[in-house]
């Protein structure tokens, strides 16, 4: 009688516990960012930042702030849970707010802000849709104007 023998296989790679892949942080990755644009500074919400972090890169090259409300943020199909999603979006926005006006208030303001708008800085919506859950959106808005005025300083260069 014939036995068959089990063969014991390995991995024929071997890990060498450490990662190839490059890790860039993130003042590296800002850097990177302000070199392209050097008029502002973005926080997108894909980029997971707190915007403590944008609102200090900000003040220290004494450029406006500019941040972004994401479209899964709002996007009704990505939403779970409304009532969560209205209580993280009010403090979001608020915080949002807070730093671009602590922004504007610390730095020179260029007399042309680059985007021909009245405003030196602001919080935009990265992407509204049909299936945008416009109650948020509202909210959003509600908390903007809810918010302290600014006072704001010009720089006559640009």
């Amino acid at each position: 009688m014939l036995m068959s023998q089990k063969k014991t296989r390995g991995s024929r790679r071997k890990s060498s516990g450490s990662s190839n892949i490059s890790k860039v942080d993130l003042e590296e990755l800002t850097e990177i960012k302000f070199s392209v644009c050097r008029k502002f500074m973005m926080r997108l919400e894909a980029d997971k930042v707190d915007v403590s972090f944008y609102k200090n890169q900000s003040l220290m090259r004494n450029i406006p702030l500019t941040t972004g409300i994401g479209s899964a943020e709002v996007d009704r199909n990505s939403i779970e849970d409304i009532e969560l999603a209205k209580t993280l979006l009010s403090s979001a926005a608020a915080s949002y707010v807070a730093a671009i006006r602590e922004v504007c208030e610390g730095i020179e303001l260029p007399k042309n802000n680059f985007v021909n708008e009245p405003w030196p800085s602001h919080l935009y919506f990265e992407d509204v849709n049909g299936e945008t859950q416009f109650e948020l959106v509202e909210l959003i808005l509600k908390e903007v104007y809810r918010q302290p005025k600014f006072k704001k300083k010009l720089s006559w260069h640009s």
